[in-house]
């Protein structure tokens, strides 16, 4: 996954990105991704590693893997890549690793 967005996105400049380009499905999107890191925030609050590892294996196989790559990956691998897929695919990766570096720091790191 992660090579697949490095890959497509090489270009992209996602530092200067204006977001309010994003089209409403994408929107949602992200605000689903937020709500999400809010709750595996607040496990680990709770001390409940394992409940925040496995919400985040699910969400990123079932979400990302499963849905948000295989809506996208055709528009990002055109010779003119849609740059609001670009955007949110970096933003998903970005929270993800986020997410899983309390648990994997060695790897994030790296990543």
């Amino acid at each position: 996954m992660t090579r697949f967005i490095y890959t497509n996105t090489e270009n992209f400049d996602y530092e200067n990105f204006d977001i309010s380009q994003l089209q409403e499905n994408q929107k949602e999107k992200l605000r689903k991704l937020s709500e999400f890191k809010k709750d595996i925030e607040n496990e680990y609050e709770k001390y409940n590693f394992h409940l925040s590892s496995e919400k985040i294996y699910h969400y990123v196989w079932h979400e990302v893997a499963d849905k948000i790559l295989e809506e996208v990956k055709n528009s990002v691998t055109s010779e003119n890549p849609d740059k609001n897929n670009q955007y949110m695919l970096l933003k998903v990766l970005e929270e993800s690793i986020k997410m899983l570096h309390p648990l994997m720091p060695f790897i994030t790191e790296e990543i």
